[in-house]
């Protein structure tokens, strides 16, 4: 498979995962909407509610349009049984809104997808969240380009999670886990 940036590269792991989780009667906050494919395609088989936030105007049936990370501390996120982060990259931003917004509610399953191409470095609040240095990254910055999701990783279990689940793959030069948690 290609490491060219596309959308939802291995979609039916993707979906097989969310089915998993994702029961009648559910609302679902997708914070990545994009054109809408991965619960387009769950839609079929469960009865549920999406409502997708995406910053490209003209793609999917968007009921919100800007960006995930200011969109989210408006929303009363208890709403929702299930919040998708299926970003391209790392969705630290997202899920900083998501823990910052006082609604969440315990139970709440958080699904993210984190893809780290070649060298690409995290962003540096995550590395200052965790206790990394600026200073530190200048004097060796691939050293942490190669623990950016044990960072990530760090990050939720400083938020209070405690199980996650994660699965691995590696297509050309990029890196991809493709996971879940319940808050």
């Amino acid at each position: 498979m290609s490491s060219q940036r596309t959308d939802n590269s291995r979609l039916n792991e993707k979906v097989n995962m969310r089915l998993s989780m994702t029961e009648d009667g559910f609302k679902i906050l997708d914070c990545y909407h994009g054109n809408g494919i991965i619960w387009d395609k769950i839609k079929k088989s469960k009865n549920i509610e999406v409502l997708g936030i995406e910053k490209e105007r003209g793609k999917g049936s968007i009921a919100l349009y800007g960006e995930c990370e200011k969109v989210i501390p408006r929303l009363n996120l208890s709403e929702y049984n299930i919040i998708d982060c299926d970003a391209w990259g790392i969705p630290y931003g997202c899920l900083k809104a998501i823990f910052g917004n006082k609604t969440l509610k315990k139970g709440t399953v958080i699904y993210y997808t984190f893809i780290q191409a070649s060298l690409g470095r995290g962003p540096n609040e995550l590395y200052e969240y965790i206790g990394i240095k600026q200073s530190m990254i200048k004097k060796c910055p691939t050293l942490f380009t190669d623990i950016v999701f044990e960072c990530f990783m760090e990050y939720l279990r400083r938020k209070g999670i405690t199980c996650i689940y994660d699965s691995y793959y590696k297509d050309g030069t990029s890196r991809k886990h493709y996971g879940y948690f319940t808050v």
